[in-house]
């Protein structure tokens, strides 16, 4: 509709068990945080998400923010060691 609202879609994220989140730091030199998704709280894989954590262990149940991503299990996550 000329001269109304921008259209806006929304990303909205996708993940199953197995799968890495990604929290990237927001601090220079603050590293990224990686986890384990063991659940996903939707049939279509949308969060929220329970993420064992790689670092220090732990599970959190999260709404990943823009600062995150999913890496499909399998693929490499730019990791050390990873």
């Amino acid at each position: 509709m000329p001269g109304g609202r921008e259209d806006h879609k929304e990303h909205i994220m996708r993940a199953q068990p197995g799968d890495i989140l990604v929290i990237e730091g927001f601090r220079t030199g603050q590293p990224a945080r990686r986890g384990t998704i063991v659940e996903v709280g939707s049939a279509d894989g949308a969060p929220p998400y329970v993420v064992s954590w790689l670092d220090a262990g732990g599970l959190t149940t999260m709404y990943p923010g823009p600062d995150a991503h999913v890496v499909p299990a399998g693929q490499p996550t730019d990791a050390p060691g990873s």
